[in-house]
This record gives structure tokens, C-alpha cells and sequence, in this order.
């Protein structure tokens, strides 16, 4: 009872109450916060369990009777491919490592040392292999699809690009499983009539032989057509032994991009949930701290896209001794550099260098590594094989060296082979050329007189032989015409005398009509 009436009547016994139930309040409102926190950890280790299930439970398709399995069906290279085309699309991560792959493949181009015929000069065909963006389009099927398969007309050489869903079956060699005689395109074609309106909508399903199946095709397989004018050109991405269908190659990087992803996501939410108080206020009493909270509080801020209220930014109001001050660093509990390792996983998985796959700023030739020079070496000799198989004859694939150095570098590296004076200068010629990236046939030379210096001295050599042919001239005329006697004496032109001449004269005077002759 002394201890109930001795609160009742303590004046500060109200303010000790608040200040207390605020501290109960604030530590209930953290508890909230961790148990938050708790269940998104949670909740991302069960998202990392049900990844590595499906790595585990991945669809693998046997063939009845053999030991070895033949990889991926079909059916699940489609499911898949919808997926990895929508990472492709909006995950900045692997958008960034694709195009850098593709930028190392094809952004030097690729010639061949054979006419190509028809075939280059249709513009269809152009703009479905040959030019760069279909060289993109091209590997990013590898990226996502794992398989590209192009149809050649033999009559006319125009190609078609087959989409992965056309593709709805296949026709095994009897004597080597994993290798195809005839592929089925199943596709709908859709007509209308002007005159009507109506729409008409026509399943085709049709066989396509193999281009290297030579051992004679037939009219039809269960009832189904077999297109002898057309042969399928298969292009397989990391396709094991045994196996009919490649892998895209996003797949091995597609559970890594997955958490670091939400690595990212859990990171933010706690940033954000540090960032709900901006600053502090410490009030001396409590009613100092209802006037400071009357006087700082203002109108919930909101999105101004959706309206919803902000939940950052606000203000913690306490009691104690009177003070004011921003809260401290919001990410500092947070390292968002530590998920670099999953970066490189990812990096590791599609064959580019970390630091370029994050964009570090003090990136440059040296990321390049010969390891991943050498991996993009191996994916263009793999299409290398299939423009070969393309044009159906032998014909040379040429491609220019990924690694590039700086030009300043090269040109040293020629200067340096110019002083061992083992090189022709034509192929000096053509090292310099190359150092400074200019396009051309190094042999054919540039007329020199197309040079503005050379022109101006070729002017002025023209100008000086023109004054000297009239030189010429004048003093042949000025020689043909009669002498000019001295005083009209001797008949000939009297010498010019420095001085000496008189001298003489005074001297000797029978030796001065001698000396002046």
C-alpha cells in the first residue's frame, strides 16, 4: 500500500510511466521487425531447398534398353526455354552476360574464303543468318534454347529459321541413337479470304531430312510427308555424348542468378526496414516530447505513382535529455559486395569475366582472360561447323582474333618487328593498317598523287620546269644574236676590272691595250 500511494502522489510518476511504456513500445516494435526478418531467412532457405530439389528432380528422359540416358526431352527443353527467354529479358545479369559472350563471338564479324552464291545475296537470308542482329538472335537461341535448327531449300537456298516450339519430334539412325536422319516440323499456317473475312487456320506437319543423311530419302514416314527439296541443319549448344538435343546455356547459371536475386531482395527489405527512422528526437521530459513530436510530425508521404503511404523516412521521438540528430549509416548492415561470390558463379556458368558481368569501373583488356578467350574459340568453331554444313561445301571460315589490344600497343609491337628488319614493308604495311583498324586490301595501294602535299609539289615542279624551259629559250636567242664590240675597237664584249687592270696600266703602260683584251 506505502508503495501504491507513494506512486499516486510522485509528480514525475506519470512521466516515468510514459517514457516506460515507450521503451516497451519501441522494443515490442524491433521484436516485430526481427521476427520479420526471421521469416524472410526462413522463407529463402526454403526457396534455396526447392531449387536444388529441382536440380535434383530435373526431367531426365531414358532411352528403354541402354545404360546411357539422352539428356533433356524435348517437352522439358520447352518448358525451360520460356523461362530462361524471360530471365534473358528483364534479369540485367544475364542480359549483360549474353551480350558480352556475344559481343566477344561475333563483334569482329566473320568472313569466308568462298563465294557464297546465291545464298549470301538473298536478303531474306540475310537478315535470318547472316547479318548482326541475326547473329544475336542466333546466339541467344543457344542461350536460352540450347538448339537451333535452320531449313535450306536445295533448289533455291533460302533458309528458315525453325522456332525450338516447330520442332515436334524426330527420326533416330538405327545403328547410332543419338544421331538424326529426319526431323518432324509440326506449325500452323493461317490464310484469309479478303472477299469474306473468314480466317482459315492449316496444321502442317511435315519431315525434313538431315543434311548429312545420305543414305536415300523416302516419300514418307506413318502417313506424314517428307520434304525432299528442304534438309535441317541442327545446331546442338553442350550437348554430352549420346545425347540428341543440346543445353542452353543460361541453365547453368539459371539457379545462381535465382539467389542472387533474392540475396539483392532480403538485402533491400532489411536496408528499408533501417531506413524507416531518418533521425531521432530526445526530448528532456515527456511533455517536451509531445510538443517536439507536435512540432516535427508531419503528413505521411506517399507514392506518388500508386498513392500507397511511405513507410521510410520517419521520426523516433523519445524522452531523456533533449537532442536532435540523423540516424546513422542505413546500409551499414548490410555488405552488398559479399554477394559478389554468387556473381562469379554466375559469371563461371556462362563464361564471361566477373568483374565485367558487374560492371566494375577499373575493368579493362586484362579481364580478358585467355580461359575465356579460348571458351568463346570453342563456340565459334562450333559455328563454324554449321555454316559449313550450310553451304554444303568446303569452305573456309575465317575469324578475326577476340583479344584485341590497344592501338598505342601494336603499333609498338610493329615498330618493334620494323627493327629487326626481317619484314617486307608491305607487310609492315599491312600490320600498321590492321593497328590502326582500317578495313581494306593491304596490297592495293592508294595513288599517291592523290595526296594533297604531293599534289602542291607536283604544282610547283610543273611551275619551275614551265620558268625554265623559257629560261632555256631566252638565253638560246640572246646566244644567236650578233656580239656587242667594246667602244667599237675589237669587236668583242671589254671585261669588267676590279681595280687591278688600271694599276697595271699605270705601272707598264705598253702591256694596257693587252690586259683589257
Amino acid at each position: 500500500m506505502a508503495n501504491l500511494l507513494q506512486r499516486l502522489f510522485n509528480p514525475n510518476y506519470m512521466q516515468d510511466a510514459l517514457k516506460e511504456s515507450q521503451e516497451t513500445y519501441s522494443s515490442f516494435e524491433l521484436l516485430l521487425e526481427n521476427t520479420a526478418l526471421q521469416a524472410q531467412t526462413s522463407y529463402l532457405q526454403e526457396s534455396m531447398t526447392d531449387l536444388i530439389k529441382f536440380v535434383e528432380d530435373v526431367n531426365w528422359e531414358r532411352i528403354d534398353g541402354w545404360e546411357e540416358d539422352k539428356g533433356f526431352s524435348i517437352d522439358t527443353i520447352k518448358e525451360t526455354s520460356d523461362r530462361l527467354r524471360a530471365m534473358l529479358t528483364i534479369n540485367p545479369t544475364i542480359k549483360k552476360a549474353i551480350n558480352t559472350r556475344t559481343g566477344y563471338i561475333w563483334s569482329r564479324g566473320v568472313t569466308f574464303d568462298a563465294k557464297g552464291g546465291k545464298m549470301l545475296d538473298n536478303a531474306r537470308n540475310q537478315s535470318v543468318i547472316f547479318n548482326d542482329n541475326a547473329h544475336w538472335r542466333m546466339e541467344a537461341q543457344l542461350a536460352t534454347d540450347g538448339n537451333m535448327w535452320v531449313a535450306k531449300n536445295k533448289k533455291t537456298e533460302e533458309l528458315i529459321n525453325v522456332p525450338l516450339n516447330q520442332i515436334a519430334g524426330w527420326v533416330l539412325d538405327e545403328n547410332d541413337p543419338s544421331r538424326v536422319n529426319y526431323w518432324l516440323r509440326k506449325y500452323s499456317v493461317r490464310t484469309k479470304n479478303f472477299s469474306t473475312g473468314n480466317i482459315v487456320e492449316k496444321d502442317i506437319e511435315v519431315f525434313y531430312p538431315a543434311h548429312d543423311y545420305t543414305s536415300g530419302t523416302v516419300s514418307s514416314i506413318d502417313g506424314i510427308k517428307v520434304d525432299r527439296n528442304m534438309v535441317m541443319i541442327h545446331v546442338a549448344a553442350n550437348r554430352q555424348e549420346g545425347w540428341v538435343l543440346g543445353v542452353p546455356d543460361i541453365i547453368a547459371a539459371m539457379f545462381w542468378t535465382k539467389a542472387h536475386k533474392e540475396l539483392f531482395e532480403a538485402g533491400t527489405t532489411f536496408v528499408k526496414a533501417q531506413g524507416r527512422f531518418a533521425s531521432k528526437v530526445v526530448a528532456k521530459t515527456g511533455a517536451g516530447a509531445a510538443n517536439s513530436a507536435s512540432r516535427i510530425a508531419e503528413a505521411p508521404r506517399r507514392d506518388p505513382a500508386t498513392g500507397e503511404v511511405l513507410d521510410s523516412g520517419g521520426t523516433a521521438v523519445m524522452s531523456g535529455g533533449l537532442d536532435y540528430q540523423l540516424m546513422g549509416k542505413m546500409s551499414g548492415g548490410v555488405d552488398f559486395e559479399s554477394f559478389d561470390p554468387v556473381a562469379g558463379l554466375i559469371a563461371a556458368g556462362l563464361g564471361v569475366p566477373v568483374d565485367v558481368l558487374l560492371g566494375k569501373s577499373d575493368t579493362d583488356i586484362k579481364s580478358l582472360e585467355q580461359s575465356v578467350v579460348d571458351e568463346m574459340m570453342l563456340r565459334q568453331s562450333l559455328w563454324s561447323e554449321f555454316f559449313v554444313a550450310l553451304f554444303g561445301k568446303a569452305v573456309g571460315v575465317v575469324w578475326p582474333k577476340i583479344r584485341t589490344e590497344p592501338e598505342y600497343r601494336r603499333l609498338q609491337a610493329v615498330e618493334l618487328a620494323n627493327n629487326t628488319n626481317v619484314l617486307h614493308r608491305h607487310e609492315l604495311r599491312q600490320l600498321t593498317l590492321e593497328g590502326f583498324g582500317i578495313e581494306g586490301d593491304p596490297n592495293d595501294l592508294p595513288d599517291i598523287t592523290d595526296q594533297p602535299d604531293v599534289a602542291i609539289a607536283k604544282a610547283i615542279g610543273d611551275d619551275a620546269a614551265k620558268h625554265a624551259e623559257t629560261l632555256a629559250k631566252q638565253n638560246a636567242a640572246a646566244a644567236a644574236a650578233p656580239a656587242v664590240g667594246d667602244q667599237g675597237v675589237t669587236g668583242k664584249v671589254g671585261k669588267l676590272s676590279n681595280g687591278a687592270d688600271a694599276k697595271a696600266s699605270r705601272d707598264n703602260p705598253a702591256d694596257t691595250n693587252t690586259k683589257n683584251q
